[in-house]
């Protein structure tokens, strides 16, 4: 099932259901509750980090640690912002325009 998912982020529950001839409720259980996944712009995506992630995470906020430990005011030299940017993708018939969002996030340490 998960397998499934990993082929196919967009498959609906409805579609997975129908391949592996199980109840659509069921299916929505074992989904959100025992894969830990949950829709996000149409994709299933996991709700909780890789062990990878979370490795590389840990080691950046003990480093984040370590230079607020040596230097209090540390974060007083911390920029941080937000940028959002909008694409238009042009469609066949040139009438219809899809907004792409991407979001560009920043951090400056000086």
């Amino acid at each position: 099932m998960k397998n499934l998912l990993n082929s196919d982020p967009k498959m609906s529950i409805r579609m997975i259901a129908n391949e592996l001839s199980i109840p659509q409720t069921q299916m929505f259980e074992i989904v959100t509750g025992t894969l830990a996944m949950r829709k996000v712009r149409a994709k299933f995506v996991p709700r909780v980090l890789s062990k990878g992630l979370r490795a590389s995470r840990k080691v950046i906020c003990q480093d984040l640690l370590h230079d607020v430990n040596e230097d209090p005011e540390f974060l007083d030299n911390v920029v941080t912002g937000g940028l959002y940017v909008y694409l238009y993708k042009a469609s066949a018939n040139m009438t219809d325009f899809q907004s792409i969002l991407n979001v560009v996030v920043f951090y400056i340490y000086f």
